[in-house]
């Protein structure tokens, strides 16, 4: 048997030093080394982990050093480790090198790595190079006894079933711990372990006999912990076998294996159909069937193939979905990396949250004669265009690098403006999307739902319109969007009465960044929100173990005025004064003013790093150096034409606008003429039509009678000059 060869191997390896030596390999004339490098010797060294000590101690036999024995003299030769996790003297003695760590509370520690390693002797002209396989000594014990017993009790002839009894009778050998969550601690220790670690033992166990095992997600089982895992494993003749070895007790506790003729749970629905609640099969080319023991399948089940694709081993690639399915289940696709196209029947008429949510690659593609659901721009709506569902391929917005440690993201920032009639935003519709770059809401949206902008890093001041009743909780929790603007002085914050979710509010749910800026009304829901969770605390850990706990302003409220203007703060910086404000025109904004060197504020301002423009007057002749660095979000610069302010839009890439912009008395709708179309705009808005808004700078535009603010003598002034009366 394969594992036989494999334990002879590893027993050869733990009762003896392994050291070949292969002919020593000579330097090129220009000192590289061959590409087919020859090693002097190979060499399997261990060392103990720390935590093992007082269970493990490595036999004499396992090598914990290595002598490198060359002729002659030390002194004219030169030893290098080609990493940090291999040591070796000038004495030529090599060891396992364990990286220094101090842990608060428990002092410092060394961290040992397994791999090969290289070590080179240089000699004249001669580069000797030595390998090392470093093993951590616990592992290879935990493996030694798991092999030694498959060796012992695993015969010739015996069914998939009966080897799985074998492998049950070991793990359940030993005592239920929850201090012990995989193999190695479990057996090394001898003090048992948790369900997870029976599940790995299970999965390593299977592996040395050839039969294919992965883990499960076991929580939602009956009686079963939030965290609970077993294994799947396959049969002969497509049977999957569910295999839990984890119950609590002492040993021999109480194991089981389940047989399923297919790799689908299933749960029957009102009207006598499936719905697919879990997969624990092992393809990664799905077909879903469309009826299961002659009853059809209707519903894909919450997380379905999100929770196998995370323990598969390999990402699921393609997903088949046939025509009898009318409802997909909350993130059933979620994170799917390897998904490049979903194909969605005419017959799905449901789809709850999350469904599509951070998958790299998919391409959703709607049937077209499906009457409930299409894509546009990306983006999944209702047909109807009033609800907005799933951010859906704006995922692929991204470039993704696999690195040692698993994935790495750069995204590419898409401007995103929700198009007008779209009253509903779905929960999770955002969820963790960072192409946002910008966001724009239109006046007809109602309802946003439970964190359906969180953690999309959104780049601008995101105004919300007046029609906007509520708020779901978490909805722009880590958003990244410096301001929000509430319209609407009623508007609910933290409402649940869309999702029923009842989310306990905690000062979360507009947390876009710290702090985070709320320009509304006087009296809103927003003004309240930002005094009930304006402090938050941060705690600092100091290397002695003690701590100390600073506050900080978590929300800043800024009064949004009749001029749809807020004042947010004022001061000196540098040789110049500043302001900060938010208008329609200009978003959120520093004003600096005065002539010379602007610098960072005198208060250290915590909204410098969240203004998006910065508009600077013709005596301004320099930002400092530490006023650029502290400027993060700055992507605008407004002044005058010619001025320095144009010159600094030239050099650091900024977009420059001139400001102010020549007024066009009475140009209310700001199209450049004017003409009767501004002269309705402006009665409608003074007669508090609601369909109609009038910007700020068709409000300056429609100051026509010298008094402040718009009245009904600048709409009759208007009047006159159209008439040519004045």
């Amino acid at each position: 048997m394969l594992y036989k060869k494999m334990l002879a191997a590893f027993s050869a390896a733990v009762l003896g030093c392994t050291v070949t030596a292969p002919s020593a390999a000579l330097a090129a004339s220009d000192g590289t080394v061959p590409a087919e490098e020859k090693y002097e010797a190979e060499v399997d060294l261990f060392y103990l982990d720390p935590g093992y000590e007082s269970y493990l101690s490595i036999p004499d036999s396992c090598a914990q050093s290595y002598q490198i024995k060359l002729p002659g003299t030390y002194q004219s030769v030169s030893f290098r480790a080609d990493d940090d996790h291999i040591g070796v003297d000038q004495e030529g003695l090599v060891t396992p090198k364990g990286e220094e760590i101090y842990y608060i509370g428990s002092g410092t520690e060394y961290e040992y790595s397994e791999g090969d390693f290289t070590v080179t002797a240089v000699v004249d002209s001669t580069r000797l190079v030595y390998m090392f396989h470093v093993h951590d000594y616990a592992v290879w014990y935990a493996h030694s006894v798991a092999d030694s017993y498959l060796e012992e009790h695993i015969t010739a002839g015996m069914t998939v079933r009966e080897q799985l009894e074998t492998i049950c009778k070991f793990v359940a050998g030993y005592d239920y711990s929850a201090y012990h969550s995989g193999m190695v601690s479990m057996i090394a220790t001898g003090e048992g372990g948790d369900c997870w670690a029976s599940t790995g033992t299970v999965n390593y166990m299977c592996g040395k006999l050839g039969i294919q095992a992965r883990t499960r997600n076991a929580a939602n089982d009956p009686g079963a912990g939030s965290g609970h895992r077993n294994s799947v494993a396959a049969g002969e003749n497509g049977v999957i076998y569910m295999v839990d070895a984890g119950y609590s007790g002492s040993a021999p506790r109480h194991y089981s294996i389940t047989e399923y003729p297919h790799p689908y749970a299933c749960k029957e629905r009102a009207n006598g159909t499936l719905e697919l609640t879990e997969y624990f099969g092992f393809d990664t080319e799905i077909e879903v069937p469309s009826e299961i023991d002659g009853k059809t399948v209707s519903a894909i089940g919450s997380s379905l193939f999100y929770s196998a694709n995370r323990f598969i081993g390999k990402e699921i690639t393609s997903v088949t979905i046939p025509e009898t399915v009318v409802s997909i289940g909350d993130s059933a696709f979620y994170d799917m990396d390897g998904l490049t196209e979903l194909y969605i029947p005419k017959s799905v008429g449901y789809i709850a949250k999350a469904a599509f949510c951070d998958c790299d690659q998919m391409k959703l593609v709607i049937d077209p004669a499906n009457p409930y659901y299409v894509m546009k721009d990306h983006v999944l709506y209702t047909k109807n265009m009033k609800t907005l569902v799933s951010a859906a391929e704006l995922y692929t917005m991204k470039n993704v690098t696999k690195t040692e440690y698993g994935k790495s993201y750069t995204w590419n920032k898409t401007d995103f403006t929700v198009p007008d009639g779209v009253e509903y935003i779905e929960d999770q519709a955002f969820y963790d999307c960072g192409s946002l770059g910008s966001l724009v809401l239109p006046d007809t949206l109602k309802h946003i739902g439970y964190a359906a902008f969180r953690g999309c890093s959104v780049g601008n001041t995101v105004v919300l319109p007046e029609s906007l009743t509520g708020i779901g909780y978490g909805a722009f929790s880590y958003s990244g969007a410096p301001a929000l603007v509430l319209l609407n002085p009623d508007t609910v914050i933290n409402d649940t009465t869309e999702n029923g979710l009842n989310e306990k509010e905690d000062g979360s749910t507009l947390n876009g960044a710290s702090p985070m800026v709320l320009i509304g009304r006087e009296g809103s829901t927003a003004q309240a929100y930002a005094e009930k969770f304006g402090k938050g605390t941060s705690t600092v850990y100091y290397g002695d173990g003690t701590s100390a706990t600073e506050e900080y302003d978590r929300y800043l409220f800024g009064l949004l005025g009749e001029d749809g203007t807020a004042e947010l703060g004022s001061g000196t910086a540098g040789d110049c004064s500043y302001r900060v404000f938010w208008s329609e025109e200009t978003g959120l904004v520093m004003q600096l003013t005065g002539e010379g060197t602007a610098d960072v504020p005198a208060d250290e301002t915590k909204l410098t790093g969240k203004v998006g423009g910065i508009i600077l007057d013709k005596g301004v002749t320099r930002l400092s150096d530490a006023l650029m660095k502290a400027l993060t979000k700055t992507r605008t610069v407004f002044g005058v034409k010619g001025s320095y302010a144009e010159q600094l839009a030239f050099k650091e890439g900024y977009n420059f606008t001139e400001y102010p912009k020549e007024q066009l008395a009475g140009d209310v709708d700001c199209s450049g003429v004017v003409n009767i179309a501004d002269a309705v705009m402006l009665a409608r808005f003074l007669a508090e039509d609601h369909e109609i808004t009038v910007t700020a700078e068709g409000k300056r535009n429609a100051e026509l009678d010298g008094v402040s603010g718009l009245t009904s003598g600048d709409s009759t002034v208007l009047l006159q000059m159209l008439a040519g009366l004045v």
